[in-house]
């Protein structure tokens, strides 16, 4: 999955629950404005962006309704507000519904019923409907869901948007998602590896703190280039948990190291450098369970 639009998130989903805001309060303003019409949080995230961004598909799927919605929200088999929803589009994904809120008026790119690609440009965002500034408000339906619950059957996009697959909604894996154990080993003993022989160099005639910080800093390089954006929301599956083990040992390597470099002139002791990297590694993998599991 991609994600809808190339923007910074403003308001996260589950933020500014109206159910016990009090007259008086700072934020009792969002209910003279628009009532309690989200009790639970926000049921969506908004995603900050100028008016006529474009608007990407995140996935397959089939357009069930592009512009101004009639009616109440009753009316619709998505619970979308009309009013507030402004111009907005709804798209079948398959396992989960994709709704597209506060699009620029008369930005559609395509008609009810079109099929769209994923990544594919098909509207634009706007500042319509109950909205207090130009962004993209988007949301996730996942299959089997129940309007009369909790965030009206809504779930938290994040975790997925970038993802290979849904999780429990069942989007159809992407080939490449099916490392074997095999090959997740070769991929932390790859880097391990050259991170090692970095070190070695650096032995070999420069003990000083400098190189050895500019070493950390060169791990640190290589953890951000693996896993740009996934901390904070690791997905289940054999590819994320590769990438989460080599994630922790590039954090105990580079702690390994930084705590070298306070001690200029003394060996490089490699063992508490592989120490270092698997304890890093396995905190990653535990981490990764709990969420998984979570």
């Amino acid at each position: 999955m991609t994600y809808p639009v190339r923007a910074n998130i403003s308001q996260n989903f589950g933020d500014n629950p109206t159910a016990n805001i009090m007259p008086g309060s700072p934020d009792y303003w969002i209910i003279e404005k628009f009532g309690n019409y989200q009790p639970d949080g926000h049921t969506g995230i908004d995603c900050e962006c100028e008016v006529g961004t474009e608007v990407h598909a995140v996935a397959d799927g089939v357009v069930l309704h592009i512009g101004w919605m009639g009616g109440t929200y009753g009316d619709n088999p998505w619970w979308v507000a009309p009013g507030f929803a402004g111009y907005c589009a709804v798209i079948d994904h398959d396992s989960f519904i994709g709704i597209y809120g506060h699009c620029k008026d008369g930005s559609a790119k395509v008609t009810k019923g079109a099929r769209v690609r994923e990544g594919q440009v098909f509207i634009l965002s706007g500042n319509t409907g109950g909205s207090t500034g130009p962004h993209l408000h988007f949301e996730i339906l996942p299959d089997g869901y129940v309007l009369n619950s909790r965030f009206y059957g809504r779930v938290n996009p994040v975790p997925y948007l970038g993802a290979a697959s849904m999780g429990p909604a069942s989007i159809t894996p992407v080939k490449e998602d099916t490392l074997s154990a095999a090959e997740v080993k070769e991929i932390k003993d790859h880097v391990t590896a050259t991170v090692k022989g970095i070190a070695l160099a650096g032995e070999a005639g420069q003990r000083e703190a400098g190189p050895l910080y500019s070493l950390a800093s060169k791990v640190d390089r290589i953890d951000s280039a693996l896993l740009p954006g996934v901390a904070g929301q690791r997905q289940a599956g054999p590819i994320f948990g590769a990438l989460a083990s080599i994630q922790g040992q590039n954090a105990g390597l580079s702690e390994a190291i930084r705590q070298m470099a306070s001690k200029p002139g003394q060996p490089i002791d490699l063992a508490a450098v592989e120490a270092a990297a698997e304890k890093g590694a396995n905190t990653a993998l535990a981490n990764l369970r709990i969420v998984s599991e979570g």
